[in-house]
């Protein structure tokens, strides 16, 4: 698979085509956003303001904001600059949320993660897509989250490896980035994916996905990321957003 571009900034003001069969991964630094946080506030909807304000701390209803204002601009970016505010999203059951705008004319797949100080969104064509991010917390305990999180097979191999926390997160990131992109909730039962990895290849062991598929990103300050597609993917672009473009 070829990847280009590893974390470029990209303007909004040059021309960017998300191909078939191509992945578009944007990483969003939050401390640089939160100067644009009253912009921000005016492109999300009434439902997402009202959503904002039921969070109990400012961090947590700030990168709420600006998670979903960006994800607004990308996709305005994409359907040819429509206002960001005209955009409409439904949930599927599992609130994973998705386009029903009416000139949706790439057929546009998207799926978001935050963690920390960082978000990053996944768009493709038609293909369902997952992304997930996690920081490493040197705190985090991990044997006690292997119990609810691994399968039989995984829980072997971290023993063989010793708990290796480097080997957790991939694991963790990789499971989560397939449970979204199969658009089911994180309250699945995790055990019920057995993955494996091997010199940062990954390989879905169950259940029977053969033509799923997971990538593991290029790790940057601490944090890990996966993004899993409903089919291999020919090329992924990573691209670095600012409000600047």
């Amino acid at each position: 698979m070829l990847t280009e571009n590893i974390w470029k900034v990209h303007s909004f003001r040059n021309n960017l085509v998300l191909e078939e069969m191509e992945m578009h991964i944007w990483r969003v630094r939050l401390a640089r956003e939160t100067c644009d946080l009253e912009y921000y506030w005016s492109i999300i909807s009434d439902d997402e303001r009202n959503n904002a304000k039921e969070f109990r701390f400012i961090k947590d209803k700030n990168r709420y904001i600006i998670a979903r204002a960006i994800l607004r601009k990308i996709i305005s970016f994409y359907m040819n600059n429509v206002d960001p505010k005209s955009i409409i999203f439904g949930y599927t059951e599992y609130a994973k949320p998705y386009l029903i705008t009416n000139n949706n004319i790439y057929l546009l797949k998207f799926n978001l993660s935050h963690s920390e100080d960082s978000i990053i969104y996944g768009f493709s064509r038609e293909v369902d897509i997952g992304v997930d991010i996690e920081f490493f917390n040197q705190e985090l305990i991990i044997e006690d989250v292997i119990e609810y999180c691994c399968s039989i097979e995984e829980k072997k191999k971290l023993e063989e490896l010793s708990i290796d926390h480097k080997y957790f997160y991939k694991l963790w990131v990789s499971k989560e980035s397939l449970v979204k992109a199969m658009g089911l909730g994180l309250s699945y039962d995790f055990r019920k994916i057995s993955i494996n990895i091997d010199n940062d290849v990954v390989n879905i062991i169950s259940p029977n996905k053969s033509n799923w598929m997971i990538k593991l990103f290029p790790s940057y300050d601490g944090y890990y990321s996966a993004v899993a597609s409903e089919k291999p993917m020919k090329k992924i672009i990573f691209l670095n957003y600012s409000n600047d473009s």
